[in-house]
């Protein structure tokens, strides 16, 4: 009675990611600023064309689907962040203070719902931060709260946009398994969508929405080739959207996301 408890955590969460109603508005007001307000008539830093490259292929590569789990990576490490949450809801400590009963306790929690050895060992080392320890960018850059002007503003405004996301399409997913809804149901709509957006031709969707991957694979890997082989002076903006403008456009193509998220 009266110790640590789990109550802050949720609170947390809300405040850090962005997913308060507040923040949201905050994140609304500051796409309009950018978006309607002059922004070139005074100097201001921008970020080079290395920065959205990098920020593209982790973005992507956290929406890589499986046949198991539509967001298996992502997943993977928010729920690394929120054991270690836990653990100073109801300790009181960071783990890093305490990192040995942290390791101790989720090991006992991995013996009960991971039943091989060599699984368990590969969770345990991941959640506690022995192998992969960093955060990807975009879960970093959700929890800044830098001003407009700031060059990294708009990705953080997209990381916590793509947080809330996350957490919509799985609801919305939940509720179609729910109500028995299935993807030939859903036909009318996914069909004359994926058109539209240029996903595929007429008639000719992929059997399974998560073959969509291939592309974004294909885009991912030609923009780590030119970040590769071209010199860092070299990597200029205007040479960015020249020798990649294709794998760019795939890349910007985020409805692919939601297609495979919902589970059709």
């Amino acid at each position: 009675m009266g110790g640590p408890s789990l109550d802050p955590i949720g609170s947390r969460w809300l405040q850090v990611w962005g997913l308060d109603l507040k923040r949201f508005a905050e994140d609304r007001e500051a796409r309009n600023e950018a978006s309607y307000r002059p922004t070139r008539l005074n100097t201001r830093s921008v970020a080079t064309s290395l920065e959205p490259t990098e920020f593209l292929s982790q973005f992507w590569s956290l929406c890589e689907p499986s046949s198991s789990s539509r967001f298996e990576k992502l997943d993977r490490y928010l729920l690394r962040l929120t054991l270690e949450d836990v653990f100073l809801g109801v300790s009181g400590k960071k783990v890093e203070h305490d990192p040995a009963t942290f390791r101790s306790n989720v090991s006992a929690m991995l013996s009960q719902v991971v039943a091989s050895t060599l699984g368990l060992s590969e969770w345990l080392d991941f959640l506690t931060r022995r192998i992969d320890p960093n955060d990807p960018i975009v879960l970093e850059e959700a929890r800044k709260t830098d001003r407009l002007d700031h060059p990294r503003h708009h990705l953080q405004v997209i990381s916590r946009a793509f947080l809330l996301l996350r957490i919509s399409t799985g609801a919305c997913s939940i509720l179609l398994k729910e109500a028995g809804v299935s993807k030939p149901d859903l036909r009318f709509w996914w069909s004359e969508f994926g058109e539209n957006r240029g996903l595929w031709e007429t008639s000719g969707e992929p059997a399974e929405f998560i073959d969509m991957w291939s592309d974004i694979d294909e885009a991912i890997d030609s923009l780590r080739t030119l970040r590769e082989s071209v010199a860092v002076a070299d990597r200029t903006s205007v040479r960015w959207y020249r020798d990649r403008s294709y794998p760019i456009s795939v890349l910007g193509g985020c409805e692919r996301i939601a297609l495979w998220g919902l589970g059709l």
